[in-house]
């Protein structure tokens, strides 16, 4: 157990490891993290993933470091010890841990154009989330943000094909009819 002090709030944490497979390009993970962190759920530093949790009864914390030298994922949760099993779990979704990412990039690199890029920057992995309603909230609220995007392109494009996407706005914003014979 670690003495672990956040904020004005000191509580007993618990630790322990998840091995990497190699390579393990944290750095990269760390920055796709950061874009998308959940404002008052997620902090990410340069070096470490933090966010809130919950074990079931209260909200808890959780950070999340890389040790090139050991080749391992530092975990350091608040709360009880019996939610261990459900905090390394967790951790294995977001940051893939246990991903052996030498076959994807050797097949990877059969593409000549791919290859310099994979080449580049080996041992990326897609993180995941915290759980299943969490990545499809960040998939609903991307879509949302695409959506205006969509809008902004629509804007910006030639003057014919705007006036068409206002019409077709428009005609989507009418009351539809009621057929009073049903």
């Amino acid at each position: 157990l670690i003495w672990w002090t956040t904020g004005s709030f000191r509580h007993w944490s618990n630790s322990f490891t998840l091995p990497v497979q190699r390579p393990f390009d944290w750095d990269s993970l760390l920055a796709f993290l950061r874009l998308r962190a959940t404002p008052g759920v997620e902090i990410v530093t340069d070096s470490a993933y933090t966010r809130t949790i919950t074990d079931g009864a209260a909200a808890q914390t959780l950070s999340v470091t890389y040790d090139s030298a050991t080749a391992t994922l530092q975990i350091v949760y608040s709360g009880k010890t019996s939610v261990q099993s459900l905090v390394d779990g967790r951790a294995k979704q977001i940051f893939n841990p246990d991903v052996n990412t030498v076959p994807i990039e050797a097949f990877l690199c059969r593409d000549p154009w791919l290859s310099g890029f994979v080449k580049q920057q080996t041992g990326l992995r897609v993180p995941g989330g915290w759980s299943a309603l969490e990545i499809a909230m960040r998939a609903i609220l991307g879509q949302q943000v695409l959506g205006v995007g969509h809008q902004l392109l629509v804007e910006l494009r030639e003057p014919e094909l705007r006036d068409r996407e206002r019409l077709w706005r428009r005609r989507e914003s009418l009351p539809q009819r009621r057929d009073e014979h049903t």
